[in-house]
Parts: C-alpha cells; structure tokens; sequence
C-alpha cells in the first residue's frame, strides 16, 4: 500500500493539497512494482517560524516479513532531503495469526480520531496527539520521517516518491473484497455491455492510505489521487473502492475538497475466466 505524509507532531500546519499519481514500472525481465508520485503543498498558519518532523508510514508486507515502501525519497525546493526511517515495532506490528487478523480488521476496522483541536490548546492538543499517534503505531509499524523548517506564513512543496509491492490473493475476487462481499454499487467500469463476470480468477489490490493526512491541522484543501491501469490489465477488471470519482479505460482518479479522510482507497485487479475456461 501507498501512504499518504502525516504530522508527526505538530498541528500548525495546514495540508492546502495533495496530488498522487501512482503507476506500474517494469522490474527486471518479467516483474513489476508500483511507483507513487505525490506532491504535497503545506502551509504555516503561525507568524513564527516553526521547525517540524514529517513522516511516512509503513508496514509489513504480505506474506513475507519484509516492509511495504522501498526507494522513498523526500524532495524540498529542488533539493534531496536526508530520512530517517524509524521502526516502532520490528515484528512488523503483525499479531499471531497475522492472516486471521488480517481479514479481522477488514471486517472490524479500527475506529478513525476525530480531528485534532483547531484551536490549538497546549494540554489538549498534547493528549489527542498521543493518542493519535499511539493509534498510528498500532496501524502502521514503521515511518520515513525529515525534519521540515516553515517561515511564518510559509507555503511548502514536499515531494515524496518511494515503491510498493501492492498485495495479492490466489483465490476469487471476494478474497480482496471487504466481507467478502461485491459491491452493492456498480462501480466497475465495464468493457463491455452487460459484462458481469468475475469467475474464480485470483485478485489483487493497489491501496492508498489517506487517512494518515487527518493529522493536519483541519482538513485537507484538495486532493486529487489517480491509478494509472496497467495496459495488460482489461477494463472490465478494475474495482474502485470507494467509487472513483473518475473511471476510465486506463486511469482511476478521485478528487475531493474539503477532505477529511474516513477510508483508505484501493483499487482491485480481478481476473476473470470467460465459459471456455480461457483468461479474459
């Protein structure tokens, strides 16, 4: 899974917007990995000048024990800025029976933080950003993170690119599906008419996180994440969940205003199978 940057401990900056584009590149002969694109415009609401820690989540990857992102890198005003990756838990934050969990938190997913205080009061700050960030931890294992100097009033371009492996599933696409269950939204796009099938092909997911960015102050300004479909990849396979704002042939965009994140963004890929038992 994609991540989106988080405050690390500090609730005087503004997101103002987010743009992610996230897209397949080739690895070697035959593999391939998701490459993300995201550019991040922050501003410091103070009239002091403010130095903070950013930071970019990460976890453990399914099924082996190695982590999530790879390759992230941090880039301010043109310059390449130095990361620190810190681990919070080195067993991945993966309780026993890590599969079974796995499927638990779909079906009963952590309760999501209202939105720290605005007004920035110094001890109730404090508490709801221990416990933000405690619950953070519990979520995500590890974290990328560079210290970060705003001049009073400053706007900021950050930009962060890293790779991720994406997950996978050998069984049907309700093996990738929350409950096991199909939409009950038409969400799909279709290749062609009245194409329903999904049959028992295996499925796999590319995921963004977004929620991580209600740890600005407020909510975020705009936020435009976009997928761009493997051209191997028919059509008719793509599932946006939650429904896309835009669905084409070869990209899945949402865009919002305003945004206070309640769920991560994820996009299926289902293999089908056609009643001669041929892929499609």
């Amino acid at each position: 899974s994609g991540s989106s940057v988080f405050a690390y401990k500090e609730q005087r900056i503004r997101m103002v917007s987010e743009k992610i584009r996230i897209f397949q590149e080739a690895v070697g002969d035959s593999g391939a990995h998701w490459v993300a694109d995201c550019t991040f415009e922050f501003k410091n609401l103070n009239d002091e000048e403010i130095t903070i820690q950013m930071g970019f989540p990460d976890r453990g990857a399914f099924p082996n024990r190695a982590w999530t992102i790879g390759n992230f890198s941090t880039t301010i005003k043109g310059q390449t800025i130095p990361v620190t990756r810190k681990i919070v838990d080195p067993n991945h934050g993966r309780p026993k029976g890590y599969k079974r969990a796995r499927l638990l938190r779909r079906k009963n997913p952590p309760k999501l933080l209202p939105l720290l205080p605005e007004d920035h009061d110094p001890d109730g700050w404090r508490a709801m950003a221990k416990k933000a960030m405690t619950e953070m931890n519990l979520r995500f294992a590890a974290a990328y993170t560079w210290p970060v100097t705003f001049k009073p009033g400053e706007t900021l371009i950050v930009k962060n690119r890293y790779t991720f492996g994406g997950a996978s599933a050998n069984g049907p696409i309700t093996m990738c599906l929350d409950n096991n269950t199909m939409p009950k939204e038409k969400i799909f796009w279709y290749d062609k008419e009245g194409w329903t099938g999904f049959g028992s092909g295996p499925c796999s997911e590319a995921a963004y996180i977004v929620t991580t960015g209600r740890s600005w102050h407020g909510t975020i300004g705009e936020a435009t994440i976009e997928f761009e479909i493997p051209a191997e990849v028919p059509p008719n396979h793509v599932i946006p969940i939650p429904p896309a704002t835009e669905v084409t042939d070869r990209v899945v965009r949402w865009h919002y205003t305003d945004f206070e994140p309640t769920s991560e963004l994820r996009v299926l890929f289902a293999n089908t199978w056609d009643s001669g038992g041929e892929e499609t």
